[in-house]
């Protein structure tokens, strides 16, 4: 483990605010447990993990996941994908702020699969994506034909000065160094670029589900007060106020202003870090009333099949299912499949069952299927509409899901 300091101001008096002990990590090796400790700087605010896995490790992690995919397999270049409503939502709002009839060229980082870029390339934009997952790459090179450089931004130099736009959408939580990624993203920029960042709410996190609102792979947590603060120090005039999001994150917009100095961080912001101290250990007390709420409820459901004829399926093999097995005794109910829609995981192991089809639930045949997932919730339910129809219990663990994948968009509101 590596300790660091404060990356926005260079502080080191910091404060743990916020832990998970004995965190799963799945791994080449097997399954490592760590304690995900989050820290808050007294003189700034900024919220990180400290301390955290070397870089190496991390990479042998995201190494071993697999991510929804966002274009339908299949469909055409105008099938809608997933996530679609906010991803036309962010573009519109760049537009919006961009405000020219003009053209322009725009940088995406962390492009995905393409769609975001898609539409701007669709207004006659010139677009470039970054993207380390291959996969990712060959589907937004073949389905949308978009130039997409595979790889980290850090690792390409040659990217400087030449975009009117930098999008970085969820991806800044990410980072090792956001405050080198944010001067990289200056550099990319035009005099007069605009730089686009949607990152979740540090000030506002919310305790709805069982995935943890500081998750292991965000290393950073900002509000909209301290990415404000780090985008002023790089020279960045910031508007505000940022745009608050149903789904628990925000988005800011800042301008690169040629001749614009860089600003220094006053030392101490007392107000900011008591309001987000208080503000997480508040999160702290609703998360664990979410959890002890989630395990009452699936012990009930196992105390139903038991001595019975109850056949229970477990449909999603991702974060929230491992959370669901470490954190609930739903390993004890007679469960007799785990599917997920993802072919990526298909064979795979998880807790000692092998991950299959969803098509496999015609011959497991079971009286119970328990949607394990948050913000596949609704469509994975929608995939069980027949088996319903037929009799087999169908568990939703949450009621309205407002996620960032997921979340539709209302075009009226800004």
């Amino acid at each position: 483990m590596e300790h660091v300091v404060c990356d926005l101001c260079g502080g080191g008096d910091l404060v743990e605010v916020y832990c998970d002990p004995g965190f799963e990590i799945p791994s080449a090796l097997g399954i490592r447990q760590i304690d995900i400790t989050n820290v808050i700087c007294r003189t700034c605010g900024l919220i990180f993990i400290n301390p955290r896995l070397p870089e190496a490790a991390v990479r042998e992690f995201y190494a071993a996941q697999t991510r929804p995919r966002e274009v339908p397999e299949g469909g055409g270049v105008s099938a809608l994908p997933r996530g679609e409503s906010v991803r036309r939502d962010q573009c519109e709002r760049i537009l919006e702020e961009w405000n020219s009839h003009a053209e322009g060229r725009i940088l995406d980082i962390g492009s995905f699969e393409g769609y975001f870029l898609s539409l701007f390339k669709r207004r006659g934009w010139s677009c470039v994506g970054v993207e380390p997952a291959r996969e990712a790459v060959l589907v937004a090179r073949e389905h949308y034909d978009l130039e997409i450089l595979e790889g980290m931004f850090e690792d390409f130099p040659q990217l400087a000065g030449v975009f009117d736009v930098v999008s970085v959408r969820h991806v800044l939580e990410h980072v090792r160094q956001p405050s080198h990624f944010l001067h990289l993203a200056r550099k990319a920029l035009k005099p007069e670029g605009l730089l686009f960042i949607e990152v979740p709410d540090a000030s506002r996190p919310r305790a709805v589900e069982l995935d943890d609102f500081f998750s292991f792979q965000h290393l950073y947590n900002f509000s909209p007060t301290t990415l404000k603060a780090m985008l002023s120090r790089e020279g960045f005039e910031v508007k505000v106020p940022s745009q608050l999001l149903p789904y628990g994150a925000f988005r800011t917009l800042a301008w690169w202003r040629a001749g614009r100095p860089s600003q220094t961080i006053e030392p101490g912001n007392p107000t900011e870090y008591r309001r987000l101290h208080g503000i997480v250990r508040e999160y702290a007390q609703e998360r664990q009333s979410v959890l002890d709420r989630l395990k009452s409820k699936i012990a009930a459901l196992v105390d139903e099949t038991r001595g019975g004829d109850a056949r229970v399926a477990v449909f999603g093999a991702g974060f929230h299912t491992r959370e669901l097995f470490r954190r609930t005794n739903m390993l004890e109910a007679p469960i007799v499949a785990l599917v997920d829609s993802d072919p990526a995981k298909h064979g795979s192991d998880l807790a000692g069952l092998t991950v299959q089809s969803p098509s496999s639930l015609a011959e497991a045949r079971p009286t119970m299927v328990l949607v394990s997932s948050y913000a596949f919730q609704d469509e994975i339910s929608g995939q069980l509409t027949s088996l319903e129809k037929e009799g087999v219990r169908v568990v939703r663990l949450y009621g309205k899901v407002q996620a960032y994948d997921t979340f539709t968009a209302d075009p009226g509101v800004r």
